[in-house]
């Protein structure tokens, strides 16, 4: 059973909850997440994003992370897609930049740096969901499944500005 788009304080009363009468627990979550991260506030309507409370309860009781919409809709590798506006921020920017910069530098795309970074990154397990509209697209991303970042890479995308 899997939670989605919950706020981790809502996450650990359900769990304590669930402990407390003998159910079944949320086993994992659901929710969207990106390198990118959006600005505090930023509307994404229902959608909750990942933040390092979620990240936290996350590693601290085993729960994988199932990221949706990791690629923010071709962002990343398409300039002719924008930004949503909860992402539009100076930090943000120079985030891309520096995916792209490790990406040019490694032979990569932004897009197969972004989930190499999401599965590496973090102490909690994250599984990024990916979706594709053409074969080239599936096939960047399951290429990704192979990239093993360097150290000094993710060093270079985590020290990169955060919102």
């Amino acid at each position: 059973m899997a939670a989605s788009n919950f706020h981790a304080w809502r996450l650990a009363v359900a769990r304590a909850i669930s402990a407390h009468e003998g159910f079944e627990a949320f086993g994992s979550v659901q929710q969207r997440y990106s390198y990118l991260q959006p600005r505090p506030g930023g509307d994404l309507d229902v959608q909750v994003a990942v933040d390092e409370a979620l990240l936290d309860l996350c590693a601290h009781d085993g729960l994988p992370i199932f990221a949706y919409s990791p690629l923010l809709g071709g962002a990343y590798t398409r300039p002719e897609v924008p930004l949503n506006a909860a992402y539009r921020t100076v930090d943000n920017e120079r985030r891309l930049m520096a995916a792209r910069r490790v990406a040019a530098d490694a032979g990569l795309t932004a897009n197969q740096v972004v989930l190499a970074w999401l599965r590496q990154s973090s102490a909690a397990r994250v599984i990024p969901v990916v979706a594709a509209s053409s074969t080239d697209q599936l096939d960047e991303s399951l290429d990704a499944i192979a990239v093993r970042l360097t150290a000094e890479q993710v060093t270079a995308l985590d020290e990169a500005p955060v919102v």
